[in-house]
C-alpha cells in the first residue's frame, strides 16, 4: 500500500528528476544519503552572519562541532545537543550543518552537533552511549561554551530524534535536569517491540513501502545493520519507564513515513501519562 504525496513534495521530486529514496544495503544507503545532502544543501540560505563554527575532540574520541551564534549576547544562551538522522548506520553533521546553523542564529543558542558511531562498525548500542557522553560533556563544558546549563535540551530527527529522547531518559535516570527536547519524526519503538494494545495502530510500515526518503525496507536495513535488543527502553523510548517524567517534548511527525506511527505512538503515551507534548504532523510529506 502507498500513501499520496502532497503536491509541493511532487514539485521537488520534479527539480530533482525523480524520487529519492535510501535502499538497499547500508553502503548503498549511505552513498545516497551523502548524495542527497550534497543536492539539498545548497537549497539553505544561510542566515546572516552565518554562526561561528569549531569542533572539539572528546577523551573517547568522538568529535563534536559547536555551532555558536554570530551575533553577541549579553545572556547565557541556550545549548542544544544535536543528534543527525541516518538510521544509526548514515548521515552526518556535515550533510545537516544547515539544519544546525539555523537553529544557532534563530533559536538563538549553541548547538553541539555530535558525530556518533555509525553501525555495522559500531552496533547497538554504541550510538546511544556515545550520544550520552557527548550530553554529559556538554553539561561539564555548556558555560565555558557561553551556554546556560539550566535551558540544555536535545534535538534530532529519525535515528536522531531517537538518541535525543534516549539521552533525555537516561539523563532523568542519573537524576539530571534537562529543558526539553524536539524529536522530529524519530524512532521510538522497534517494530518487533510494539505493545499488544497498539499493534492496531501501527500500520505505517506496511503503508509506506514507496515513501520518499526512507521507506520500510530502509527502516528493515537500519534494524538489521545497527541491531539492536528490541525491547531495550533507550532504542524503544516507548517502553521506557521514565517516559512520564519526560520535559516538554516537541514532536514532529510525517504522515508519508515508515516512522509517522512512531510519533504518533509516543505523543499518545506523552498525553496520556500527563506531559507536556507538542505536536506538528506534516501532510503527506516524509
Amino acid at each position: 500500500m502507498s500513501m499520496n504525496i502532497h503536491p509541493d513534495w511532487l514539485q521537488v521530486e520534479q527539480e530533482l528528476g525523480s524520487r529519492p529514496v535510501l535502499a538497499g544495503r547500508y553502503e548503498d544507503i549511505r552513498a545516497g544519503s551523502d548524495q542527497l545532502m550534497a543536492v539539498l544543501n545548497p537549497l539553505y540560505a544561510l542566515p546572516s552572519p552565518e554562526p561561528k563554527v569549531f569542533g572539539e575532540t572528546l577523551p573517547s574520541g568522538i568529535v563534536v562541532r559547536i555551532f555558536h551564534p554570530g551575533v553577541p549576547s549579553q545572556n547565557s544562551l541556550p545549548v542544544g545537543i544535536f543528534f543527525h538522522s541516518g538510521g544509526w548506520t548514515s548521515g552526518n553533521v556535515e550533510g545537516e550543518k544547515a539544519t544546525c546553523y539555523h537553529l544557532a542564529h534563530y533559536v538563538p543558542a549553541i548547538i553541539v552537533a555530535v558525530s556518533y558511531r555509525l553501525a555495522p562498525e559500531y552496533k547497538a548500542p554504541t550510538a546511544h552511549r556515545d550520544a550520552v557522553e557527548a550530553f554529559l560533556w556538554t553539561v561539564t563544558n555548556s558555560r565555558r561554551l557561553g551556554g546556560d546549563p539550566k535551558k540544555l535540551f536535545c534535538i534530532g530527527g529519525s535515528a536522531g530524534g531517537n538518541l535525543a529522547l534516549s539521552v533525555v531518559l537516561r539523563a532523568i535516570e542519573l537524576k539530571m535536569s534537562v529543558a526539553g527536547v524536539a524529536a522530529m519524526v524519530p524512532v521510538t519503538v522497534h517494530p518487533d517491540a510494539v505493545p499488544p494494545q497498539h499493534k492496531s495502530l501501527y500500520t505505517s510500515y506496511a503503508e509506506s513501502t514507496n515513501t520518499p526518503i526512507i521507506n520500510t525496507s530502509s527502516m528493515n536495513t537500519f534494524y538489521e545493520t545497527y541491531d539492536p535488543m528490541p525491547t531495550d527502553p533507550l532504542v524503544s523510548v516507548l517502553l521506557n519507564p521514565d517516559l512520564s517524567k519526560m520535559p516538554r517534548a516537541y514532536i514532529v511527525g510525517c504522515t508519508a513515513d515508515p516512522l509517522r506511527d512512531d510519533a504518533r505512538l509516543l505523543v499518545h503515551e506523552l498525553e496520556r501519562m500527563g506531559s507536556v507534548a507538542s505536536t506538528l504532523y506534516l501532510p503527506s510529506a516524509n
